[in-house]
């Protein structure tokens, strides 16, 4: 159970926005590490004390859960803590991004899929419909919201994957790439799509007769006796002239 604050309302002023460069994205899915206190780069409404305790407090311990591998925990717990905060706060950008990596360690997809959704769609509507390229301006917890991007997209197109919706990943992949970003996990995602979409048609292999290599050392025997009766009458020939 989530604990509630009894402490005085407060407020936290928004932080201003930050340009920073876009950090590589690691091959290997990982949680968001939200460890450090709450920042926002973007205009709205600031968290009063008790939603702040109660978020930070289940964030902390869905990252505990997960690094001990209790999946089912760490979710309760993700889920907790975008319970206790408006549904279209930053905030929410980073728990949909651990919520989906939670889903796929669980070994389900379609919640991983609408996580990422989730996520993508409160990008889009947070930064007014900006480009990819410029999402690398904003901050939330000091991760960059493009690496965010990334990362819901990446695990967008592996739920679609499971789900065997290969055209639907493979677009995703390429939407990627066409960003800017091919590690290796993306390429190979997009390879075993294509796999699957244009398979490779083996050439079919002659059918080879049961008796056929029994057939082939008959004649090869035969042949060998009347090249011997062949050489034996050219050897009589011979004699007689």
């Amino acid at each position: 159970k989530i604990p509630t604050s009894t402490q005085t309302s407060t407020s936290t002023p928004p932080l201003e926005v930050k340009s920073k460069q876009t950090a590589p994205v690691s091959d290997t899915p990982s949680l968001i590490d939200t460890s450090t206190a709450p920042q926002s780069a973007f205009e709205t409404s600031p968290l009063n004390s008790a939603q702040s305790m109660e978020y930070m407090h289940a964030k902390k311990k869905a990252q505990e859960m997960f690094k001990a591998g209790d999946y089912t925990s760490a979710l309760e717990y993700y889920n907790s803590g975008s319970n206790v905060i408006p549904l279209d706060h930053p905030y929410q950008i980073i728990l949909h991004s651990n919520i989906a990596l939670t889903y796929s360690k669980l070994g389900n997809p379609k919640d991983q899929l609408a996580s990422t959704d989730r996520g993508l769609e409160l990008i889009k509507k947070l930064t007014n419909g900006s480009s990819v390229s410029s999402l690398a301006q904003f901050n939330i917890e000091n991760t960059n919201l493009r690496k965010l991007w990334i990362k819901l997209m990446v695990k967008r197109a592996e739920s679609l994957e499971n789900l065997e919706k290969w055209s639907e990943a493979k677009l995703v992949y390429e939407t990627l790439i066409g960003h800017g970003e091919g590690s290796k996990p993306v390429m190979d995602g997009k390879n075993r799509c294509n796999k699957v979409l244009n398979p490779v048609r083996s050439r079919p292999k002659p059918i080879v007769p049961k008796n056929s290599k029994h057939t082939a050392k008959d004649n090869e025997k035969l042949k060998r006796v009347q090249d011997m009766n062949k050489q034996k009458v050219q050897e009589d020939e011979q004699k007689f002239k």
